[in-house]
């Protein structure tokens, strides 16, 4: 419990510090904040896969937004205009990242912890599906022509694709989760197009109140439905008409959770952490491990316990943040 109580203060004083950003837009700062609350529910639902005790209930609700609201954001942040030499690098830089993380991982899993490797050296290892679903969303956006982007009947057509997964294993190199997610990436980079954050910002108030509160029995639905629909990646045991309707469904809460999220959200004050979501979200691929190892000598797996486990691991990525090697290292490329 000491050990607790020290990472507890350890995370109240240095980690959760907020910042009140003066000079800086209010859009900054929001998208700070849910960037932040993003990872630590990407994180939060690792854990309900290694082993811990999590309502399953509450596991289906953070899959239901948690990826494509932060697919939403990277491409509400990606741009069709950076230089040819300059794209080609920060794309070259994943790439790098990738492949390094993949194979710390490999060794971590395999050497360190005794672990069998992945199944294939084609599908990506753990959570770093994400990288390289991200180089391919941003390649399309920059050569598929801007017109066409820009068309709802492509928007009609890349949700009618992203379907296909439900129905195929497409699971090499994230081809399926590639193809699921790419919807919510077009549609991040289209709301900063239409500018949808000022009219989001201009509704009534009491019609933000009533999107919020629409989250609650949207959230119901959620438990009712089958948890993979929310992963984008496997095939699934039931008729057209109701993946159509799962599908239909998964969309609607996705985006109206997402909405509900940035209406709450506090937009004068930002959680600095939030600006290092990249560096969180690789090295916890390798600080998942050691938190599996010492769950396998757990007595209990419980709830609470859970977040014992998150803390642990959120404060152990900040301290590990501040250390220059480490980010460096995702500057590869430069």
């Amino acid at each position: 419990m000491v050990c607790v109580n020290y990472f507890s203060v350890i995370l109240l004083l240095n980690f959760i510090h907020l910042t009140i950003y003066k000079d800086m837009p209010a859009r900054i700062c929001v998208f700070d904040n849910i960037k932040f609350l993003l990872i630590v529910f990407v994180i939060y639902g690792h854990l309900w896969e290694i082993g811990f005790d999590i309502p399953k209930c509450l596991y289906g609700i953070i899959y239901s937004f948690h990826m494509p609201m932060f697919i939403m954001v990277t491409g509400y942040f990606s741009s069709r205009g950076a230089h040819s030499t300059k794209f080609w690098k920060s794309i070259l830089n994943l790439g790098v990242l990738y492949l390094l993380f993949s194979v710390i991982n490999m060794l971590v899993r395999v050497v360190v912890y005794n672990r069998p490797p992945i199944r294939s050296e084609f599908i990506p290892p753990f959570a770093l599906w994400y990288i390289l679903s991200m180089i391919c969303w941003r390649i399309l956006l920059r050569y598929i022509p801007e017109r066409l982007l820009k068309s709802w009947i492509f928007f009609a057509v890349t949700m009618c694709v992203s379907i296909l997964p439900c129905f195929v294993m497409l699971n090499y190199f994230s081809l399926a989760r590639t193809i699921a997610f790419f919807p919510y990436f077009l549609l991040g980079w289209l709301c900063k197009e239409y500018q949808w954050i000022d009219k989001i910002n201009n509704i009534n108030r009491n019609f933000k109140i009533l999107i919020v509160l629409s989250c609650i029995p949207l959230c119901y639905i959620v438990t009712t439905m089958p948890l993979h629909i929310f992963w984008g990646c496997y095939p699934m045991n039931y008729t057209v008409q109701q993946i159509l309707v799962y599908k239909v469904l998964a969309w609607i809460i996705a985006l109206t959770i997402a909405i509900s999220i940035y209406i709450v959200m506090p937009k004068k004050i930002a959680i600095k952490e939030g600006r290092y979501t990249l560096f969180y979200y690789l090295y916890h691929t390798i600080m998942i491990y050691p938190v599996f190892d010492c769950l396998m000598n757990l007595t209990t797996r419980s709830f609470a316990m859970s977040f014992v486990a998150l803390i642990g691991i959120m404060v152990s990525l900040y301290l590990l943040r501040k250390i220059q090697f480490f980010n460096n290292v995702l500057t590869i490329i430069k």
